[in-house]
């Protein structure tokens, strides 16, 4: 009930009032207190890009957990960068513009009654879930390639290999993450649950046997990272 009442309160509040009463508790390390701090302050100053980085990094963080978990010879760094821009260049200004009070979810579905949180989460189930998982199947093509022929048609057979199995695994997993994220915990940090539960969940993935059930892990990471490309003539795993 307390932590209820908190986050109705937090909405009543002013942006200041709101980083103020979210301030790490005394008994946290000092580095964890510097750091929460300051991703504060740059979340009030920066919102966009401190998203977008934030976004950037737990993208980047699944590709090194996938890259680790196909015991590759060596470290992709191109792979991992490609990753973290799909991130950075496109979920996190994305999410922000799309979840948000002027242009997004926030505005046309305002408030945290269940009628409004249940249909916040269908709307963005129905309607941005599709177009994130469209765009990441196709981003390694489209950013190694671009727009040419020859990037245009693999971005094309990635999306048509990938796309409804990431979508299918994307609604088995968010609609209820979502449920809690937009009922209690305030807009201004929602992508960071979102990402820090997309690296949760991938790590835990790693931990499964390939085969282990109706998705394989490599297909679950293709899914968490959007780690398609196509060559030779058929869709393979490569990167986010």
């Amino acid at each position: 009930v307390r932590a209820g009442a908190l986050f109705k309160a937090t909405r009543a509040r002013s942006w200041q009032d709101f980083a103020s009463a979210r301030a790490p508790p005394a008994r946290c390390p000092s580095g964890m207190r510097a750091a929460a701090r300051a991703y504060m302050h740059s979340l009030e100053r920066r919102p966009m890009l401190t998203k977008s980085s934030t976004s950037f990094a737990a993208f980047s963080i699944t590709d090194l957990l996938a890259q680790r978990r196909e015991r590759r010879a060596g470290w992709d760094a191109a792979r991992t960068v490609r990753g973290g821009l799909y991130g950075f260049l496109y979920h996190g200004p994305f999410v922000h513009t799309l979840w948000g009070k002027r242009w997004g979810l926030e505005r046309f579905l305002p408030g945290i009654s269940w009628p409004m949180v249940v249909s916040r989460v269908a709307a963005d189930q129905l309607a941005l879930l599709p177009v994130n998982m469209l765009v990441f199947c196709a981003w390694p093509a489209l950013l190694t390639r671009g727009p040419t022929q020859e990037g245009l048609a693999e971005a094309e057979a990635a999306v048509r290999s990938g796309w409804w199995e990431a979508c299918a695994f994307g609604w088995s997993i968010w609609p209820f993450v979502h449920l809690i994220n937009f009922k209690f915990v305030p807009l201004e940090l929602r992508i960071l649950v979102l990402n820090t539960v997309s690296i949760g969940v991938f790590s835990y993935a790693t931990l499964v046997r390939d085969g282990g059930g109706p998705m394989s892990s490599s297909q679950l990471a293709r899914t968490l990272t959007g780690s398609v490309s196509v060559g030779a003539g058929r869709a393979k795993t490569d990167a986010p």
